[in-house]
């Protein structure tokens, strides 16, 4: 079907405008640049004199391409993120917006062979266009990216496990072009179809070659593109350090005969975004902005004044949720919730903080933030406490030297990092756990679906992220809901403290939303997930045991002036966990704790406390506030070592 729509400008309602974000996809024709901006919210063109906004809606610029007449846009038309979307084309002669199927949740990006054969996917079918007739292909699964080869013979398209085939469009015979270690995404064609060009999920930028059906892996790459009239690419080089943080990237050239013809070379410089000319001479931005050109016949740098890629990213409503569609953890904020003002490099222990709160593992602990905000559990992130005989006392001094966090920061960059030490950090809270590498959408999925939350390693940023998995979209959309302890990465500005339940495209799709390898670096890697389980004990009325803070038992903590670290946690007593504290003179309370059973029956009720078999305090006051008032009752703990002592019979209401 089409549908027609004659605006020359698609601008829906927006929020956040007129913030300043990196150019992206630049896509050359004879007298300029198609691009799109960081949010891949509006497309632009620019021919060195003037600047014009084509489009603007909703993950519009994604992966959009140019016929090679340069007479058609196709892109993914849609009016909310997460809402309804359709293949659409853009006539850039007629200005004229055609849908080129009715608008569905699941539907796919538009391609273009060289004579003008269109392709795009709704649901699992794929849909090939010819100048007469339209074909049909199952291809199983929903594909965002299925790009047609040049010379409209082939396509090549993942699976749900983000592996990679080739079709052949003449009898539909499949040919498997990945091994299957890892995910991969971002296939493209090269000028004459005999490679394709992929990203793998562990960062490797890799081509395959279908007459040698062999591989070849560029190493830790992004943003590989193909020589309009050679076998020549360009593409990013990634540096990551031990932490696999980004330290450094340059521009390669090369060919397919694996000849490096040019590379920046440099450190700390940052070059990225390389595209060509129709001409076929490259460019790419230095690490200022600046635009580099470099001439075919010397490989010499030369800055490109005369040329600037200005973006006015904005971001766009949401589609509203559904009741149940992701889990309600608690949110903590990792800059303004927690102690301080040095959560800037805090995600890991913070993701980690909110699923064991979630876990219901974790005593509200209200703490003062260094922007005035009070969290219940921010203060597990950088301060001192004890849990299950452990001593959360390890020590982090930021680079700088400027300051020092301890509790799940300390602990997760002491003798390593976030990667090998933060399964462990939930194992200490009796939180089991399961860590995959570059992890695929069918385990991401799988392990949503369980109800559990799941910590996700990404590339939101350039130097790597965590954010808590809470559900995925109930609609087909490959998009995960996920609690972001830096803010909502949708916004045209980052941080910010909308972080709670937002939504996240996976990479290679476009719903949108920010796709969770969003860095401006062009990094692919996805990094790891840890899947967490944990089953709390069944409650039971009739008695409040320490470590159900959701039915009846709270702890006494705020701030600095009565801190988690004054309370020790060990490994015995009633249900196999007892916390205690040291006991003072006076009966000046700093530390203590209250059980509430839930009774539902006004009647007398005998209470009993637990010792634990280590109890050496003989002088523990103990209050009971009951129907008739309030009566105290002081005992000797270390006559009653591992044993139920009465307090008294009490009216309960």
């Amino acid at each position: 079907m089409h549908l027609n729509i004659f605006i020359r400008y698609l601008f829906i309602t927006m929020i956040s405008m007129a913030v300043l974000s990196a150019v992206q996809h630049i896509v050359p024709d004879d007298h300029g640049y198609f691009y799109t901006d960081s949010l891949n919210s509006k497309i632009y063109y620019t021919d060195g004199n003037k600047l014009e906004t084509v489009l603007s809606c909703p993950g519009v610029g994604y992966s959009f391409s140019l016929s090679s007449d340069q007479s058609l846009l196709g892109f993914k038309y849609r009016e909310k993120s997460g809402g309804k979307e359709a293949p659409a084309i853009f006539d850039l002669n007629s200005n004229e917006i055609s849908l080129l199927h009715e608008p569905v949740y699941c539907a796919g990006q538009v391609s273009f062979s060289q004579d003008g054969t269109i392709a795009y996917t709704v649901n699992t079918i794929l849909y090939v266009k010819y100048e007469d007739n339209i074909h049909e292909y199952d291809l199983g699964s929903y594909v965002n990216i299925a790009p047609i080869s040049p010379d409209a013979d082939f396509i090549v398209f993942n699976d749900d496990n983000d592996q990679l085939w080739i079709m052949d469009l003449q009898n539909a015979s499949r040919e498997l072009i990945t091994d299957g270690a890892y995910g991969n995404v971002f296939p493209s064609w090269s000028a004459d179809g005999r490679f394709v060009a992929y990203n793998s999920f562990n960062g490797s930028l890799k081509i395959y070659d279908r007459e040698e059906k062999s591989t070849w892996d560029l190493g830790l790459g992004a943003d590989l593109t193909w020589s309009p009239n050679s076998h020549e690419f360009s593409y990013t080089k990634i540096y990551l350090n031990e932490n696999e943080e980004l330290i450094n990237t340059d521009i390669i050239v090369s060919n397919v005969q694996q000849d490096i013809l040019f590379t920046t070379n440099t450190d700390n410089l940052n070059e990225s975004n390389s595209f060509y000319s129709q001409d076929g001479s490259l460019a790419y931005f230095g690490n200022d902005g600046e635009v580099v050109s470099i001439a075919n016949n010397s490989l010499r740098k030369n800055k490109r004044n005369d040329i600037s890629f200005p973006t006015t990213a904005v971001s766009f409503a949401q589609e509203n949720t559904t009741g149940g569609t992701y889990l309600e953890v608690p949110y903590i904020h990792q800059v303004y919730d927690t102690p301080g003002t040095y959560g800037y490099s805090s995600c890991a222990p913070t993701t980690a903080a909110m699923v064991l709160a979630y876990c219901g593992l974790l005593p509200k602990w209200p703490y003062v933030s260094g922007f005035g905000n009070i969290n219940n559990y921010g203060a597990y992130v950088h301060e001192i406490y004890y849990y299950n005989d452990f001593y959360f006392n390890d020590s982090y001094t930021n680079r700088s030297g400027t300051y020092t966090c301890y509790g799940g920061m300390g602990y997760m960059w002491t003798s390593g990092s976030p990667n090998s030490r933060m399964a462990g950090y939930y194992n200490k809270h009796g939180v089991s756990t399961n860590q995959t590498w570059s992890t695929t959408w069918s385990t991401v999925a799988a392990e949503i679906d369980k109800k559990q939350p799941l910590s996700i390693c990404n590339y939101l940023s350039g130097s790597g992220h965590l954010v808590v998995g809470l559900g995925r979209a109930d609609n087909g959309q490959r998009t995960v809901y996920a609690n972001d302890p830096y803010g909502d990465r949708n916004m045209s500005s980052w941080p910010n403290y909308y972080g709670k339940a937002v939504q996240y495209d996976w990479p290679g799709y476009n719903h949108g939303h920010t796709s969770l390898n969003y860095a401006n670096s062009g990094v692919t890697v996805m990094p790891w997930c840890i899947a967490t389980s944990y089953t709390a004990p069944t409650a039971v009325d009739s008695i409040v045991d320490d470590k159900q803070f959701d039915h009846g038992f709270f702890m006494k903590a705020k701030g600095d002036a009565v801190p988690m670290r004054y309370y020790r946690s060990t490994k015995s007593g009633y249900g196999g966990h007892h916390w205690w504290t040291y006991s003072e003179a006076d009966e000046h309370d700093i530390c203590y704790v209250t059980w509430t059973p839930q009774v539902n029956a006004d009647d007398y009720f005998d209470l009993e406390v637990y010792i634990p078999a280590n109890a050496t305090a003989t002088s523990v006051l103990y209050r009971i506030d009951h129907a008739a008032g309030r009566n105290e009752v002081v005992i000797d703990q270390s006559a009653h070592p591992d044993s139920w002592v009465s307090l008294g019979k009490y009216m309960m209401k």
